[in-house]
């Protein structure tokens, strides 16, 4: 049966994934193919994850290599980044992380993730400030410029 538990994994497992580049959206329609469930039940399950605290609303737009692309969906909190399981996302890629490229411990990535963790309010800042450049950018080049 999909739960909380379920769909909060998904998230974060899906934030600390290094192939995502930053893009860690998942609309409800997403989260329904890939638990098996229904969207009421998906976007049920969202709801008490926003309640709680551990999710946002989010929206993230840009310009891939072809064409314009429109995300909306949710992603972790500050607090959604602090749970157990966000943690433990963080080791299981840690152990991938140091399979494929060696260089350390599993440990040593591990500790490297968690030190992105905890942001503080200037942290949150920048990193909204980067999302906003990276959109002018991206809205630069379709211009042409």
């Amino acid at each position: 049966m999909v739960d909380e538990k379920m769909v909060l994994r998904l998230y974060c497992r899906t934030t600390v994934n290094i192939m995502n580049a930053g893009h860690d959206i998942i609309p409800s329609t997403v989260v329904a193919d890939i638990c098996g469930c229904s969207l009421y039940r998906a976007r049920k399950i969202i709801k008490k994850l926003v309640d709680m605290g551990l999710l946002e609303s989010a929206g993230e737009g840009g310009w891939d290599e072809e064409q314009p692309y429109i995300m909306r969906g949710y992603r972790l909190t500050r607090q959604g980044r602090k749970s157990k399981q966000y943690a433990k996302a963080q080791w299981d890629e840690a152990k991938i992380c140091s399979k494929c490229f060696g260089g350390g411990s599993p440990y040593s990535y591990f500790k490297g993730f968690r030190s992105g963790t905890d942001l503080t309010e200037e942290g949150e800042k920048n990193a909204q400030n980067d999302r906003e450049k990276i959109n002018g950018r991206n809205e630069h080049d379709r211009a042409g410029l």
